[in-house]
């Protein structure tokens, strides 16, 4: 029975009173033998717009922890229907605000259970439906919704998923802005007829979202027309773009950096990269700056060679070349085509500026016509990184060597694998003809990107915090970091790990061997943690939710200590330094 019937005719006259005839009219159908939601739809490897909440938001997944905060939030939700939920393994998204959680919805997936509509859908194995997003009243209108949906969409992207399908009351109108900012498209109405075990649903599809598709699509191809056109007005500014699996955002930082003290420029914000967010940068590039350096993502085949269109860099800098997007792109070779594009666009005259340590990026200098420039640790390479040191505390130091010249470098950063980006940005500034010294004197004072080998510390005890990504190629770095490090005690806490072929008991058990060879205690946290324990080492902890993760390191953490935080936007782990932040 539902609850609206449970509750009798005192209930009803709440619902009309206090939301309306309308509203209870819906109600009562939907109880007994009617009700239709909204489907709205989009690809996943399309580009995943930004939008940003005007409050500072923590992401993770819902754990058995979090079931009372979830019951406080959402009217009428049963702790034991949420607890069978989650053991089921189904996917919740929570967002919190200043420690408290304001935002919920489910993914679900395979055939699943549409409470509203009291019947089944099935889904494709890469489709995900959301469902039951609630948000706290008192912060709706404030961007919250449309900030965690696109946390979510990342990554349910990140995850494998293609599509991604989202299931509104038909009558709540003001809740089809969020998913429509977030390039959904209205794909039909499912509706749900009968009574109890009879109870079935139908689709029945919408084709009008093609226009607004094509509509979108036009207004974007139009954006990047302009911004096309803009490009070749700003003939006294030097384009610089940054392509690479892994520290495309440091380097592109580190190369504002390098040149900023010496002249007015330009880039991208944060890690925005899509298609929209290169045209912006341009065209928010005026002829008073002399550089603009913007990062080039590759999510798919031909992505990186449409922004470069746009960009038509003098320089292009290539990184490394990982397994992220491995989905996308299946092989190395594959990926390293896909971004040896952005040199394809360079003008004539201009540079490449390549990672020697890198076989898939110095083999792109084949072919390439313009001024190659290498930076590494290899022999041979245009600029040289000798003696790199960075066992903390000390931060990241090398010995430059150019031309037959040495110089000291030194920098606030994090890992020895962030030479690389520091070379980078060195290399561009030798590419435009700068003075080293003063390059060198301007990365000295660079921060660490917030979320990318940043340190946080807290009452005597240091937080290392890399929880932007975490492909399994890239987790050694981190691991690295660690096993350099002076400390009295370590302690690594691992999120989830993305972009790996094997079985995932295979490669948490793998990751928490090799964990336990550099911490002396490890901390898997999520719905993946429980592959970790399968080692048996007692000093491997499997806690299902980053609350259980605070609360721990709260009740452990010690002066002296330094703890590496490796994980996604998705797991919330800056919720964990920002927790321990406040309580300290």
């Amino acid at each position: 029975m539902s609850q609206l019937a449970a509750a009798g005719p005192r209930r009803a006259v709440v619902v009309a009173r206090e939301e309306g005839l309308r509203s209870l009219a819906v109600k009562v159908l939907a109880a007994t033998c009617y009700s239709r939601l909204v489907l709205f739809g989009r690809r996943l490897d399309d580009p995943i717009p930004d939008v940003d909440s005007r409050l500072e938001l923590a992401y993770s997944l819902l754990s058995a922890d979090d079931i009372d905060d979830y019951v406080r939030l959402v009217p009428g939700a049963s702790a034991m229907q949420i607890r069978a939920r989650l053991s089921q393994g189904q996917r919740c998204f929570a967002v919190r605000h200043d420690g408290r959680l304001v935002a919920v919805s489910w993914a679900l997936t395979g055939r699943v259970h549409v409470p509203y509509l009291r019947a089944s859908l099935r889904l494709e194995r890469d489709e995900a439906l959301i469902a039951e997003a609630y948000v706290a009243p008192e912060l709706r209108g404030l961007g919250v919704s449309s900030s965690a949906g696109r946390h979510r969409l990342t990554w349910l992207r990140d995850a494998g998923y293609r599509r991604v399908m989202a299931a509104i009351l038909a009558e709540n109108r003001l809740a089809f802005s969020p998913p429509e900012r977030l390039g959904y498209e209205r794909w039909g109405t499912v509706y749900s007829f009968g009574i109890g075990q009879l109870r079935r649903a139908v689709l029945a599809r919408r084709h009008r979202g093609r226009v607004a598709s094509r509509l979108r699509q036009l207004a974007l191809e139009a954006g990047l027309a302009a911004a096309s056109y803009h490009r070749r007005s700003l003939r006294g500014v030097t384009f610089i773009g940054v392509t690479g699996s892994c520290g495309k955002t440091t380097t592109k930082e580190l190369i504002f950096a390098a040149l900023s003290g010496r002249l007015p420029g330009r880039k991208n914000p944060k890690s925005y990269n899509s298609f929209a967010d290169v045209g912006r940068t341009v065209l928010r590039t005026s002829s008073r700056d002399r550089f603009c350096v913007v990062e080039v993502a590759a999510w798919e085949r031909g992505s990186v060679a449409r922004s470069a269109a746009v960009l038509r860099p003098q320089i292009a800098v290539v990184t490394t070349v990982g397994r992220d997007h491995h989905r996308a792109f299946r092989t190395l070779e594959a990926t390293a085509a896909e971004k040896r594009a952005l040199l394809d666009a360079v003008v004539d005259g201009g540079s490449a500026v390549l990672n020697a340590d890198d076989p898939h990026v110095c083999g792109m200098a084949q072919g390439f016509r313009g001024r190659v420039i290498t930076f590494g640790r290899r022999p041979g390479a245009t600029l040289r990184a000798e003696d790199v040191r960075s066992g903390w505390p000390e931060r990241l130091s090398f010995t430059l060597e150019l031309e037959g010249r040495t110089l000291p470098i030194r920098t606030n950063l994090c890992g020895e694998h962030w030479v690389t980006g520091v070379l980078a940005a060195l290399a561009v500034a030798y590419a435009m003809g700068l003075p080293m010294d003063q390059t060198a004197d301007a990365l000295a004072s660079a921060q660490p990107v917030p979320g990318r080998m940043s340190p946080i510390h807290i009452n005597g005890a240091t937080l290392i915090r890399d929880d932007v990504k975490s492909p399994l190629w890239a987790v050694d770095a981190a691991l690295d970091f660690l096993a350099q490090a002076q400390a009295e005690r370590k302690l690594a806490v691992i999120g989830s790990l993305s972009d790996y072929a094997s079985p995932a008991t295979r490669v948490y058990r793998s990751v928490a061997g090799r964990a336990l060879s550099v911490a002396d205690e490890v901390l898997f946290v999520g719905p993946n943690s429980r592959h970790a324990t399968k080692s048996g080492d007692s000093r491997v902890h499997a806690l299902e939710s980053v609350p259980a993760a605070t609360a721990y390191l709260q009740a452990h953490l010690r002066a002296g200590d330094l703890v590496l935080l490796k994980g996604t936007l998705a797991d919330g782990f800056q919720e964990i330094s920002r927790t321990l932040e406040q309580r300290a």
